[in-house]
């Protein structure tokens, strides 16, 4: 059986593409997912390793009209 993993920094590619496809900018995010802060958005599209949490990817699947897989990036361990 392998095992796979998210691969955080294609993800976070994947999201920006997607999000950009879709028109949404940051703020439209922040405010679609009733986030705190921007800076959320920023981070799952830029520097560092953070990706949405489960409850978030749940959340933007629904406001991207599509499943949470087409969001994630998957690597074999």
């Amino acid at each position: 059986m392998s095992l796979r993993v998210i691969d955080i920094e294609a993800t976070k590619k994947r999201l920006a593409e997607m999000f950009e496809d879709k028109g949404l900018t940051p703020r439209i995010i922040q405010r679609e997912l009733q986030l705190d802060s921007i800076q959320a958005v920023y981070k799952w599209t830029g520097k560092g390793k953070t990706v949405p949490s489960l409850d978030n990817l749940i959340l933007l699947a629904k406001l991207m009209d599509c499943q949470i897989e087409d969001m994630l990036v998957l690597t074999e361990l």
